[in-house]
């Protein structure tokens, strides 16, 4: 019979210069969380880091027009987010590698779920295309593809079912977004859990 992992929910969030993948990630948060609000996740992780744009274009890695004219037309407060983040960044060699580590150990050891808002068509692929390149020869996608969890997916689904939701915005800050993300899972969880026992 074989042996039955531990649950791991992580949140991811990506800031990016496109949609595609091949696209410039500007900064990556993850931050692991219990989807019952009342529990400790498994293992304790909280991580946000800003990626050098010349370290990414050393990878032949791209912005898209688009996404540029969209990051203009945002506030003032979340470009200059961006550009901030940019004075501290580091280098994406060394932001990939550490990550696809990570991500390998949780999937030997856990019950790997990774959440994002459309994580399965934006965030994921996107990061797994950045760490192939940055991984190269021998590279293998470090999650299973079942581990994807949509956040919007989520959402709507408990709207749906009658459940009111207050917007909250964030100012295009991955760690922000990844918090408040968490944060919806969770109340949707509750939710769940009292609509079932009732």
């Amino acid at each position: 019979m074989a042996e039955t992992k531990e649950r791991l929910d992580v949140m991811l969030d990506l800031e990016t210069l496109g949609t595609k993948e091949g696209s410039i990630i500007l900064s990556v948060a993850m931050v692991t969380f219990n989807v019952d609000v009342l529990k400790a996740p498994k293992e304790e992780f909280n991580y946000h880091q800003h990626i050098s744009v010349l370290s990414s274009l050393f990878h032949h890695l791209r912005s898209d027009d688009s996404t540029e004219d969209w990051w203009m037309r945002q506030s003032e407060m979340a470009r200059q987010k961006v550009l901030d983040g940019q004075k501290e960044a580091l280098n994406v060699d060394g932001v990939m590698r550490l990550l696809y580590d990570l991500f390998s150990r949780w999937n030997d050891k856990y019950d790997l779920y990774i959440w994002g808002r459309g994580v399965g068509s934006f965030d994921l692929p996107l990061l797994d295309g950045v760490m192939k390149k940055v991984v190269g020869e021998g590279y293998k996608t470090p999650w299973r593809y079942w581990s994807a969890m949509d956040v919007r997916t989520l959402v709507n689904f408990c709207k749906l079912c009658g459940m009111i939701f207050m917007p909250e915005e964030t100012p295009h800050d991955a760690h922000a977004d990844a918090m408040k993300q968490i944060k919806e899972v969770q109340v949707c969880w509750q939710y769940v859990k009292v609509e079932r026992a009732v």
